[in-house]
């Protein structure tokens, strides 16, 4: 690309005013990334397709369809009129082709390039997983793909592994962003509650059984100790307002107001919280929805799973910035890894899902009651620095929060690591 570039830079008179590129360092240090994700996520591809090959020869000859594959991106991205917007993101590199053409062109925006990133590495992720698994067959090294049409059997484990877990988030990412976005066209509350049930629950369970884990450990499907419910009921009611107010700063940080995204997301949001229904129905399915759903695949699956062979502080770290990309908004995702930090520390130190479950349907809802009521809170809702003694009552709630939360010794929540 550099090569081409330059090529064009040296062309004589007109035809080089015409094909030259004027791009910052900062748009050709994106286009190194983003040229980077397309390479990584054709290699673990192509590495799938090759581990079941039995000769070099025949390996070279599946690449052949790969090839040809990851042209046909390049070719649709030059449709005129064809944006990087919607579920264009998530399409494997179709989103890269697109999002290359609008650094070149000067025209990116930071969710765009999020959004991109995001998918791009989920689904390397998944490729990797599925990669290493047919590898760990004997069977394939010697040249037998037998086992792929095998009966199915699984031995039995208490908890999925780590890889598994991360394979079977990519899997929900897809169901979320296209099937979600089905859901919700057909009916918007309806749909962003039956995202949350059918397609983020459902697939967990199912998971599960797949894997004939059991569910109990799998989940922290246990009670908790009254410390740990205690902590998450200050938090929940607490931390809402310091991420709100770190949420609003990013924004106007970011400048991000002509975002078509980021708009788009905002005006969804309008609507939810300005549908006609009663309140309590809007609480359901934007706070109660996510707080038993998402915590049952992030804070279940997900952490319990790297607990088996990560330690807890790298688990938890692990799955709070899993949490923050997977909401898909680049000035969101520092607030949101934020909470996932919080909801990790939670599951760990009260074995449970129970107090994660309590913190996420406080803190979603209370904001949810706020904007339905248009409360008036000075540096949220109207112009103004955030009163003194609001920030005070929130630092007090917060500090006994984290202090019964420090106290709390609950159940370990997955058997230790060899």
């Amino acid at each position: 690309m550099a090569l081409l570039l330059g090529l064009a830079a040296a062309m004589p008179g007109e035809l080089s005013g015409a094909l030259a590129v004027q791009m910052s360092l900062l748009s050709v240090g994106l286009v190194i990334v983003v040229t980077a994700l397309a390479g990584l996520l054709l290699s673990a591809v192509m590495m799938a397709i090759a581990t079941m090959a039995r000769t070099n020869k025949e390996a070279q000859a599946w690449m052949t369809p790969v090839y040809l594959l990851s042209v046909l991106p390049t070719m649709l991205s030059q449709i005129p009129g064809l944006t990087l917007d919607g579920g264009l993101k998530a399409v494997p590199l179709l989103g890269h082709a697109l999002l290359l053409r609008d650094l070149l062109e000067g025209d990116v925006t930071m969710g765009h390039l999020f959004g991109v990133a995001v998918s791009s590495l989920l689904f390397t992720g998944a490729a990797l997983v599925l990669a290493a698994r047919i590898f760990q067959h004997e069977a394939t090294v010697l040249g037998d793909t037998s086992f792929l049409h095998s009966d199915g059997q699984r031995a039995p484990r208490p908890i999925p592994e780590p890889g598994d877990a991360l394979a079977f988030l990519a899997v929900v990412f897809v169901l979320l962003f296209y099937g979600g976005s089905l859901l919700q066209a057909w009916n918007l509350l309806g749909g962003v509650a039956a995202t949350q049930w059918l397609l983020l629950l459902v697939p967990c369970v199912a998971f599960l059984r797949w894997q004939k884990a059991d569910l109990r450990a799998s989940l922290g499907l246990r009670g908790a100790p009254w410390r740990s419910v205690a902590a998450a009921t200050l938090l929940g009611a607490s931390v809402w307002y310091p991420v709100l107010l770190a949420t609003a700063a990013i924004d106007q940080a970011g400048g991000g107001g002509d975002d078509p995204a980021k708009k788009a997301l905002e005006e969804v949001f309008r609507q939810l919280l300005g549908a006609d229904v009663p309140t309590a129905l809007v609480v359901l399915a934007i706070a109660v929805s996510p707080a038993v759903c998402e915590e049952v695949l992030f804070r279940g699956v997900l952490l319990r799973s790297f607990l088996t062979s990560l330690k807890p502080r790298t688990a938890i770290w692990t799955t709070a910035l899993l949490f923050g990309a997977f909401h898909m908004s680049a000035e969101r995702f520092i607030p949101t890894a934020g909470l996932g930090l919080i909801l990790g520390v939670l599951a760990v130190r009260s074995g449970s899902l129970i107090p994660g479950m309590i913190f996420h349907a406080l803190h979603n809802g209370i904001s949810v009651v706020l904007a339905r009521s248009e409360v008036a809170i000075p540096g949220l809702t109207e112009p103004g620095g955030p009163v003194p003694w609001h920030l005070a009552a929130a630092g007090s709630a917060i500090a006994l929060g984290a202090f019964l939360l420090v106290r709390t010794r609950g159940q370990p929540m997955a058997p230790a690591s060899g």
